[in-house]
């Protein structure tokens, strides 16, 4: 990314930036380090309609933490977008 930006680029990226646990999710929180301007979007939380920029499991997946599969991998059928208030709150799926 430097390397381009050093080159007069203009490079966006786009991803998130922690994981459903809580946990930094690589290599955003690496890339925002670098960045000149970050804009943080928000989705809407399923619980109470506020902005949320956390989002949690609802179907846990068979695999081992850590282990990359597809059942990793979802939209709303296996992840919620949460508030900080609901982000520790049970699903209501």
């Amino acid at each position: 990314m430097n390397r381009l930006a050093d080159r007069g680029l203009v490079v966006m990226v786009a991803g998130l930036d922690v994981t459903f646990d809580g946990q930094p999710f690589e290599p955003l929180p690496a890339l925002m380090a670098l960045a000149e301007r970050v804009d943080k979007l928000t989705a809407i939380c399923a619980i109470c309609g506020e902005d949320a920029v956390f989002h949690v499991r609802i179907d846990p997946p068979t695999a081992r933490p850590g282990d990359m599969v597809a059942d990793h991998i979802g939209g709303t059928d296996k992840y919620q977008a949460r508030c900080r208030r609901h982000v520790t709150a049970e699903a209501t799926a």
